[in-house]
């Protein structure tokens, strides 16, 4: 017996799912369709989406019906449908409870029924929200999975149904897969359960509530598992800007779309890389832009086509001035370059491994010899939203032009306008152009060798490539920002280490700060950061003033003298991420830690072991 007739004997109850055969009469290509799919449509009883309806059928006699109408749609991607068995109406939606959660209703006692195809693909553009100690109600497939990493991907992968939330029992070392999440169980409370986490997939693709749909872009790679449908573009060559915009249009029908340099070609995806980084491969002269929402400090993000640069398997190594421990996700790391206030995020990298998300003031261009090679969890990701630099100069390559080739303008009089367009062009950061005399054309591109090496020139006789250089002698490096302007590390970032219950002595000194209120501690290490000739201070907590110190400790001497309620604040140059805090170590004299050594390296100087700690990524360095 199934519910057809019955439909009033389904009733709610928590941990407990109702599985029904239908039969698709003449669906031959079912599996072409929903492939491995355990099943083909989720029903929620009496329940509609309200005001999303695309198209409406009268005189469809069966909820099955309905289904295969919503299975065989051509005209838009079928995500839901509703059937009224009481007037025999179906009606056909693009969007279902997850786009448009807040049009989702549910009338006990109602004619309809909610039904959601689960043979579409799914929505990308998603991150995990994390709770611990609690488990998925409704466990649709176990596996095994060493890290919560792992099982995420295996969420991601699952092939069998939508993976919606998963729970990572970290003493098992089991990952518990379900197709339910907070909205198909109406809330319901999960089970508890210890030493594990609860994630729950949400996705974003056709709602960006107070944020920003962008892009970001990995240039010189394509999407190798993506069906490609192509968009007829009007402007040639040059298409970059109307093709996202055709993409931003489309909705979840673009999660991705694929620009081919070489033909002036834009195809939209069927895809993203939500699961499948892998599957993300390097071809030259194409480029790979997939849509994302990004909140929080978004207004420099606004009217550029793409937002962050992003390319796998390379780093800024030796230039992280923050680490972020355990950010959920790619994106959640991007909002956190943009929110940082401390300094000017240029860079950021995100390892999928660790969760761990670090932020630089540098870029790969401004530090090109340490943008290197990483491990494949680790992906590059570089701000495209500041201000693009204004003092630089243009290096010539002659009888090029840029192959990746973004925008053409016109009615240009020379190379020297050229130019001028293209440090004031605004839809993105113009990293390379050429002038065409005779078409009085300016080529601009938002590459250059920084970005696409040296594929980034294509030959033309008689055509000069410019490529913009903001590499300037003896200008600022790691440790020059405004919290630092005379550059005391030639190498690496102003940092303090502090040494609770010594002084150094035999060095110049003069009054730094002197206060009445306790706890200067902070604003003696700020006020020394930007005072050229301060290389640390003595704080003396009795009296509540600092000494600064124009001199180092001599490693040949014994300079530093225990002297109680004072302690000794000794910047240091280091080239490993900051904390943020206003001293990174705290130094012990004559004292070690013993019976507890996870690695050993031999350095030749202190700084380089604390720089070691800070880069350590095998086990987190204390």
């Amino acid at each position: 017996m199934d519910s057809t007739g019955h439909r009033n004997s389904l009733h709610d109850k928590i941990g407990s799912n109702y599985f029904e055969k239908i039969c698709l009469r003449g669906v031959s290509n079912l599996n072409a369709m929903c492939g491995d799919r355990l099943w083909a449509f989720e029903r929620a009883v009496g329940a509609f989406l309200e005001g999303f309806d695309d198209r409406e059928e009268r005189n469809v006699q069966t909820k099955t019906e309905c289904e295969k109408l919503c299975l065989f749609e051509t005209s838009f991607t079928c995500r839901s449908a509703e059937f009224d068995e009481s007037i025999n109406i179906c009606r056909l939606s693009r969007e279902d409870r997850r786009s448009q959660p807040a049009a989702f209703r549910r009338q006990p006692g109602s004619t309809v029924d909610y039904l959601e195809n689960q043979c579409v693909r799914s929505l990308p553009d998603c991150r995990y929200n994390v709770r611990e100690g609690t488990a998925v109600i409704s466990m649709d497939e176990l596996q095994f999975a060493a890290s919560q990493g792992e099982c995420e991907a295996l969420c991601d992968q699952a092939r069998g149904f939508t993976c919606r939330a998963f729970t990572y029992a970290m003493e098992e070392k089991r990952c518990y897969l379900s197709g339910d999440d907070s909205i198909s169980l109406s809330s319901a409370p999960l089970i508890a359960k210890r030493d594990a986490v609860y994630a729950e997939k949400q996705c974003s693709i056709s709602q960006c509530e107070d944020g920003l749909f962008t892009f970001e872009k990995v240039t010189g790679h394509f999407l190798r598992s993506a069906q490609q449908v192509g968009l007829a573009m009007a402007a040639s060559p040059g298409v970059t800007l109307e093709c996202g915009a055709r993409c931003l249009e489309a909705g979840s029908d673009c999660p991705a779309f694929t620009l081919d340099y070489n033909s002036m070609k834009c195809f939209k995806l069927d895809r993203n890389t939500q699961g499948r980084g892998s599957e993300l491969s390097a071809r030259e002269g194409q480029s790979y832009f997939e849509k994302i929402c990004l909140r929080g400090n978004v207004r420099g993000c606004e009217g550029r086509a793409w937002a962050f640069d992003r390319r796998p398997g390379k780093e800024l190594r030796g230039f992280d001035d923050l680490k972020l421990p355990l950010v959920q996700s790619r994106r959640d790391c991007m909002e956190e370059c943009l929110a940082q206030r401390r300094f000017d995020c240029r860079s950021a990298e995100y390892d999928t491994q660790t969760a761990e998300c670090r932020l630089s003031s540098e870029d790969r261009r401004s530090r090109p010899s340490d943008f290197v090679d990483a491990p494949s969890t680790v992906e590059y990701l570089e701000n495209q939203c500041l201000p693009s630099e204004s003092r630089c100069n243009f290096k010539s390559v002659p009888n090029s032009y840029p192959r990746y080739l973004d925008i053409v303008l016109s009615l240009v009089s020379d190379e020297v306008d050229c130019e001028r367009r293209c440090y004031e062009y605004s839809d993105f950061i113009c990293r390379s152009f050429s002038y065409y005399p005779s078409g009085s054309q300016c080529f601009i591109s938002g590459d250059d060798r920084g970005s696409a090496g040296n594929e980034a020139l294509m030959s033309r006789p008689g055509t000069n490539y410019y490529e913009r250089s903001c590499l300037v002698a003896g200008g600022p490096g790691p440790g020059t920002s405004p919290s630092n302007p005379q550059g005391r590390c030639a190498v690496g970032r102003a940092e303090f280490e502090k040494v609770t219950g010594y002084e150094l002595q035999g060095q110049r000194e003069y009054p730094l700060l002197r206060g009445h209120n306790p706890g200067l501690a902070v604003q003696c290490a700020n006020q020394c950061k930007i005072d050229p000739r301060c290389h640390g201070f003595n704080f003396n907590y009795k009296l509540n003033e600092c000494t600064a110190l124009e001199g180092d400790a001599d490693p040949t001497r014994i300079d530093i003298r225990q002297v109680p309620g004072v302690a000794y604040f000794e910047g240091v140059c280091l080239r490993g991420a900051g904390c943020g805090m206003a001293w990174t170590f705290e130094r012990h004299v004559n004292r070690e830690l013993r019976g507890f050594t996870n690695a050993h390296y031999i350095t030749g100087s202190k700084t380089e072991c604390e720089d070691r700690c800070l880069d350590e990524r095998s086990f987190i360095c204390r």
